[in-house]
C-alpha cells in the first residue's frame, strides 16, 4: 500500500514537473512583436521637425533593446486626425514588459514659426538618452503590440527670451493595441 501511495505521488510530482518545463520551454523561446508609431496634436506652429534616429525600449527594468528603427526627420503637425509615422514596425523583441521607451534624436530639428521662419530646436538630452516615455507595457509571445505615441508639440515647444527654441517633449501614451 506505501507502494502505490510513493508512485502516485511521484507520478504526480513528475506530471506538474513536465507541465512547468513545458510551460518554461514554450513561452521564453516564443517572441513577441512590437511596433511604435507617433502622432501630433493641433498646434499654433506650421511645421515641427524632429529627426528620429534611434527607438529603444527598456525589457523588464534590466536591460535596453535597440529596435529597427525608420529613422527620419517627421513633421509632427503632419501626424493628425489618425494619420501616424512608423518609427518601429513589427520588430522581434523578448515577450515582457516594455518599462520606457526611448526616441534617440539627431541633430536636425527646428520648429517653423507662423511667419515661417525656421529656427533650429535644441533637444537637451536628445541624442544622448532620448526621449523618454514610460511604457509598463506587456508583450506578450505571438502577438504584435503596437504602441501609439501622442506627441503634444504645441505643449513641447519653449520660446525662450533670447529668441531660440528647445524642445521639452510631451509625449503619452496613447494606444496600446495587440493582436
Amino acid at each position: 500500500m506505501k507502494a502505490i501511495k510513493f508512485l502516485s505521488i511521484a507520478f504526480i510530482l513528475l506530471g506538474i514537473g513536465f507541465v512547468a518545463c513545458k510551460k518554461d520551454a514554450i513561452y521564453p523561446s516564443d517572441p513577441g512583436k512590437i511596433s511604435v508609431k507617433m502622432k501630433d496634436a493641433p498646434g499654433d506652429y506650421l511645421a515641427v521637425y524632429v529627426d528620429v534616429q534611434q527607438v529603444r525600449i527598456n525589457y523588464n527594468g534590466v536591460s535596453w533593446l535597440d529596435l529597427s528603427t525608420n529613422a527620419g526627420i517627421y513633421d509632427l503637425l503632419t501626424l493628425q486626425n489618425d494619420i501616424t509615422a512608423t518609427l518601429t514596425n513589427g520588430a522581434v523583441v523578448p515577450a515582457g514588459t516594455i518599462n520606457q521607451i526611448r526616441l534617440v534624436l539627431g541633430p536636425n530639428n527646428s520648429v517653423m514659426t507662423a511667419d515661417s521662419i525656421v529656427h533650429p530646436l535644441s533637444v537637451p538630452s536628445g541624442s544622448e538618452t532620448g526621449l523618454k516615455v514610460n511604457a509598463n507595457t506587456p508583450v506578450y509571445p505571438n502577438l504584435l503590440t503596437t504602441i501609439v505615441l501622442d506627441f503634444d508639440a504645441d505643449q513641447s515647444i519653449v520660446v525662450h527670451g533670447n529668441g531660440t527654441y528647445s524642445l521639452k517633449p510631451v509625449i503619452r501614451l496613447d494606444q496600446v493595441i495587440q493582436q
